[in-house]
């Protein structure tokens, strides 16, 4: 089936994750940061709504928390496209993360 022929459009959704980038904390615990990845009907693909998110797990767990979610950090705002997560010298990484 050909996109024009596809029912449609539907609004830009979430749809996965990409660019990810990942550290372990001194406290026992891994943090993952990620790009939302999105579909649309419109053409919109990989734009608005993405989202930066991230998630700290504890690495010493072996059964998934009920809690554990995406935290939202950023969100792309109208025409803007969020394309990935890179850290540079001095980024407060512990901050970022809410680890102490």
């Amino acid at each position: 089936m050909a996109r024009s022929e596809l029912p449609g459009p539907w609004a830009p959704a979430a749809d996965g994750l990409r660019n990810i980038v990942g550290r372990v904390n001194r406290n026992g615990t891994a943090t993952i940061w990620a790009i939302t990845s999105t579909v649309s009907g419109n053409g919109d693909q990989g734009a608005d709504p993405n989202q930066l998110v991230m998630i700290t797990d504890n690495l010493a767990t072996t059964s998934l928390p009920a809690d554990e979610s995406l935290t939202a950090i950023q969100a792309a705002h109208f025409g803007e496209v969020l394309r990935g997560v890179s850290f540079t010298p001095g980024t407060d990484r512990e901050r970022l993360a809410g680890v102490d």
